[in-house]
């Protein structure tokens, strides 16, 4: 039998609300009420209540006092018990955290996921001052400097998606930035979301010659007063992406 009869032969509408409800909300910036989940979906917002209600008993979804739902962590709780993402995390933080401790900066290992940067893993920095991107967070390809480096580093597909939304111009100025990258080995520029934070980012590869899988990155947090320049973290940064590449060995290529 085929996937395309396979498909029309077995349906489970419900399971399909459901699924469609949490993938719309893993995208959204803000929490959504049920009248913007069911024009943002298409639906009845009687197709969708009782489904939003179940979902929000079981521990998928909150609903704050405006009646506007979101996810809860139950989720990215759930992807981080699967073996594979766990034997992921105990090796790369440690290395992580050594080289927060070391350098008083925070770091983050961000895995390509569905069109984006999944940020997977942090380590804080132990100073009073810090910046940090949460696990969880999703980082927009083209507009981050982690972005730029899973592009500049990683697969080839990842590129059609992320920048078929660019114009011309952004296109160019973009691949120049990626040649610029792949010229240095690394990403090290002004952070695009947090002025006054240096963005380091290094590839998590098994080799020079084969794609990133992940990229280890860096939001630098300098005191005005500093000696130390930004650039100087990044042999530390590099090590420990390769000393978690070496660790892991070829399972890190299918975590998802």
């Amino acid at each position: 039998m085929s996937e395309a009869k396979k498909e029309s032969k077995y349906k489970a509408p419900a399971l399909e609300k459901g699924l469609e409800i949490l993938s719309e909300l893993a995208l959204a910036e803000r929490p959504q009420t049920l009248t913007e989940l069911a024009q943002r979906l298409g639906r009845t917002q009687g197709e969708l209540y009782r489904m939003l209600i179940v979902l929000e008993h079981a521990g998928w979804l909150r609903r704050d006092e405006a009646e506007r739902f979101t996810l809860t962590g139950k989720m990215l709780d759930l992807s981080l018990r699967h073996p594979p993402v766990r034997r992921l995390l105990d090796l790369a933080l440690p290395l992580m955290r050594r080289f927060a401790d070391a350098h008083s900066q925070s770091c983050h290992l961000t895995l390509p996921h569905q069109g984006c940067g999944l940020v997977v893993a942090c380590a804080e920095s132990p100073a009073e001052l810090i910046t940090m991107v949460r696990p969880g967070a999703r980082l927009k390809l083209s507009d981050s400097s982690t972005g730029l480096c899973l592009l500049a580093f990683g697969d080839e597909s990842l590129g059609d998606e992320a920048l078929a939304s660019l114009s011309k111009k952004e296109h160019s100025d973009f691949e120049k930035k990626l040649k610029a990258s792949l010229a240095s080995g690394h990403v090290l520029r002004p952070s695009r979301l947090i002025h006054g934070v240096t963005d380091l980012s290094v590839p998590v590869r098994w080799n020079p010659s084969t794609p990133a899988w992940a990229a280890l990155s860096c939001p630098c947090l300098l005191p005005p007063d500093s000696k130390t320049a930004a650039d100087s973290l990044l042999p530390d940064l590099k090590a420990a992406a390769s000393e978690l590449a070496q660790a892991l060995g070829a399972h890190g290529a299918r975590l998802w």
